[in-house]
């Protein structure tokens, strides 16, 4: 499944370049160059938006606006300030106008999608719990049980957002180092944690054939799965 991403931003060259990393992350991308255009393209595909992603300061209206206009009528889908503002001043304003995130646009790419991947996950949760991988297994995130093959088991908080983690990103190898990072964050047991959750995994899963969960110890993880 694709997500599809609404983009406004209006320096032509910065956008080329996310939408370019947002392609090869496996998203769908709407760009809109100014205020006035991301409100008409959100009211002509929605439903279908998964995240909105804003710039603030840009012609017709700005950011704040066009999230004030989104949160009028839609309170759900995930709104995220991608911009080149700081201080506590503009964060606590866009959070404040209803946005789930708000990140300064000098930090690292990789944390960038991360947040995004986080925002859409919470919002397909609350209204998708089901977590499809084959059609033989599937996690319940409301419920945190993973069902493969007939059997069924409750994972803890860690194994869930593990394995969403690796299925939000299927047959692509996450760094092992930052996989840690955002699951154990600085608990020094992370790497054994991990290689704990890892053998849980596949051990639960170890009887449906179109899934392969292959981790080289030193560098990297991926969950294979057999369309």
């Amino acid at each position: 499944m694709k997500y599809l991403i609404l983009y406004a931003e209006n320096d032509k060259s910065l956008a080329e370049l996310y939408i370019d990393d947002f392609h090869d992350n496996g998203y769908d991308v709407i760009w809109a160059k100014n205020g006035p255009e991301a409100v008409i393209l959100y009211k002509e595909h929605t439903p279908d938006i998964d995240l909105v992603l804003l710039d603030i300061e840009m012609p017709g209206l700005d950011g704040y606006q066009v999230a004030e206009k989104i949160r009028r009528n839609d309170p759900d889908t995930p709104v995220i300030f991608l911009t080149l503002l700081s201080g506590s001043d503009h964060v606590i304003k866009g959070l404040d106008m209803g946005a789930d995130d708000y990140i300064h646009i000098d930090i690292d790419k990789k944390e960038v999608f991360a947040r995004i991947r986080r925002a859409i996950r919470r919002y397909s949760e609350k209204h998708n719990p089901i977590v499809n991988i084959t059609p033989d297994t599937y996690l319940d995130a409301a419920s945190r049980t993973l069902s493969s093959c007939g059997y069924s088991e409750k994972l803890s908080f860690r194994d869930s957002n593990l394995l969403r983690l690796l299925v939000s990103n299927k047959n692509k190898p996450q760094k092992r180092e930052w996989v840690i990072s955002l699951i154990w964050k600085e608990n020094i047991n992370g790497k054994e944690y991990m290689n704990k959750s890892i053998s849980n995994l596949r051990k639960l899963m170890s009887k449906d054939e179109k899934i392969q969960l292959m981790a080289n110890r030193g560098d990297s993880i991926v969950l294979i799965v057999c369309e």
